[in-house]
């Protein structure tokens, strides 16, 4: 049988969110396959998609996919922006099966992972393949759709089916899931593997057979989950926020997920460059010169309205605020700045980061003597409080950071000490106290710039770090309960930021 890719069947919009397109390759030399969210950051698919040949069966080695692979996850409909987009960076292939576990770049928190059945189909059942890939009329459809199937025979780790009422198993969805129907939900009983591919569009129309082989899944789940248990994140435990949990971690773009603001070193000027599809940088938007002289220079939403703004330490230690705004058609402008204080030169460390969780960045500041220090904006306006020391001891510290990174509503502080070691300082939930610090990463002396955002969009600070041969590393934020907070493998976003004078 030829390798199975998509699905002739009915359409489905809002069912089997958990179904993932995988887009692997470039658009001349990519193909196109299907998979299921089974865990959080985990998709579960044919390892015959990333052979080389997806028609020998070799499966992919261990380790980082051998062709970019970005995945699309709770989106029926391609032409909208619903849903979730990840990268794939890492394989592990199962030793006999045309099954491979494909690890997300971040996890997917908003859509509930597929269930995988208590044990294989009965003869004579019937299973519902949803997929991608072409359908009897199209070659490439923007929706995903649906057939039903008959289970022929179970044979090892085999499971022979038949399409119904026209039903068949196209290009587009090797990997896609065979579910079987209960009352408690889908469950998945097989990932597709070969099929005839009789009916779909492009095929030979000598070929009538509707059948479809499918590699089972219920008798390898303890595989799975030794895998998925391996580094499967989990919500950090945390008190409700106080602010808006919508406006909580702030982006300069307004679309919940980190970008990039950064000041050149050719003309000084401000640039934003925003998140990509595939957790890469877009095009930069450049703004006005003249930023050479700035002392500091960073990105929090100072007005409380969900996106960032920009705010500054100048040469003569004041310190400015630049509401971001956008006009009718989208496009990103400041109004005239407002100076927020002054005095600010004496400060070695100066940071704008929600501390009290009402939605509006507050300033934290580490002085020559190793305070760390709050000024708190209990108002509407720009006006902050006095002082207040929440620290000492902070000029021990290389590189400091602040944002909410166990999703209270609150900033936390990472911190990179002089070692190497990365440190978590999480914020009581109450008053200016923090709880037990926690290490998160070792081995980081390279590293020149460290940026807390929330990169991945899943409510938790993640950080961007700038290694001294000016390549920007993500290093997404994880928890489980079992080995509390960590950072996931590095993952390279770009390069050439060597001689940038800031980046927030």
């Amino acid at each position: 049988m030829p390798a199975a890719t998509a699905v002739v069947g009915t359409a489905s919009d809002d069912e089997y969110a958990f179904t993932a397109r995988l887009a692997i390759g470039d658009e001349e030399n990519g193909r196109a396959c299907s998979g299921a969210l089974i865990a959080t950051s985990w998709v579960l698919t044919a390892a015959s998609c990333f052979a080389e040949d997806p028609a020998t069966g070799t499966p992919p080695a261990a380790g980082a996919p051998p062709m970019t692979t970005v995945a699309t996850i709770g989106r029926a409909d391609l032409t909208t922006e619903s849903g979730q987009e990840r990268d794939v960076v890492e394989l592990v292939p199962h030793e006999s099966r045309d099954l491979v576990l494909a690890r997300l770049f971040g996890p997917v928190p908003e859509i509930e992972p597929v269930e995988v059945a208590a044990g294989p189909p009965a003869v004579g059942s019937e299973l519902v393949v949803p997929g991608y890939g072409r359908t009897a009329t199209e070659w490439a459809p923007l929706r995903r759709h649906a057939g039903t199937f008959v289970v022929d025979s179970v044979s090892g780790g085999d499971i022979a089916v038949t399409g119904q009422d026209g039903a068949a198993v196209c290009a587009g969805d090797t990997g896609g899931p065979a579910l079987r129907l209960t009352a408690d939900g889908p469950r998945l009983a097989a990932v597709n593997s070969r099929s005839w591919q009789g009916g779909c569009f492009g095929s030979d129309p000598a070929e009538t057979r509707t059948g479809a082989l499918e590699a089972r899944v219920d008798d390898v789940a303890g595989w799975i989950e030794d895998v998925v248990r391996r580094e499967e994140p989990e919500p950090p435990p945390a008190t409700p926020a106080i602010c808006d949990p919508s406006r909580c971690l702030p982006d300069f773009s307004g679309d919940k997920k980190a970008d990039v603001v950064g000041v050149d070193s050719d003309g000084y000027y401000l640039w934003h460059f925003p998140q990509a599809a595939g957790n890469r940088l877009g095009s930069g938007q450049r703004f006005g010169p003249g930023w050479d002289s700035w002392d500091v220079v960073m990105a929090a939403d100072w007005s409380g309205d969900g996106t960032d703004d920009v705010v500054g330490v100048d040469s003569d230690g004041d310190l400015w605020y630049y509401p971001h705004q956008r006009n009718d058609d989208g496009v990103d402008h400041f109004s005239r700045r407002i100076q927020i204080g002054h005095g600010w030169d004496v400060m070695t460390t100066v940071m704008a980061a929600d501390w009290t969780g009402n939605g509006r960045a507050d300033m934290l500041a580490v002085n020559g003597a190793g305070d760390l220090l709050l000024y708190e904006r209990s108002g509407t306006g720009s006006a902050m409080e006095r002082p207040v020391r929440i620290g000492h001891g902070w000029d021990q510290m290389r590189l400091v950071a602040a944002e909410d990174g166990t999703r209270d509503g609150r900033a936390d502080i990472f911190a990179l000490d002089g070692s190497g070691k990365l440190w978590l300082y999480p914020h009581t939930g109450s008053g200016n106290g923090f709880g037990t610090r926690i290490e998160m990463a070792s081995g980081w002396d390279d590293y020149t710039t460290i940026v807390a955002a929330d990169w991945s969009g899943d409510g938790t600070a993640d950080i961007i770090g700038r290694n001294a041969g000016g390549d920007l590393y993500y290093h997404a934020h994880w928890y489980n309960s079992t080995d509390g907070h960590y950072f996931a493998d590095p993952v390279k976003i770009s390069q050439g930021w060597g001689s940038w004078l800031h980046l927030a």
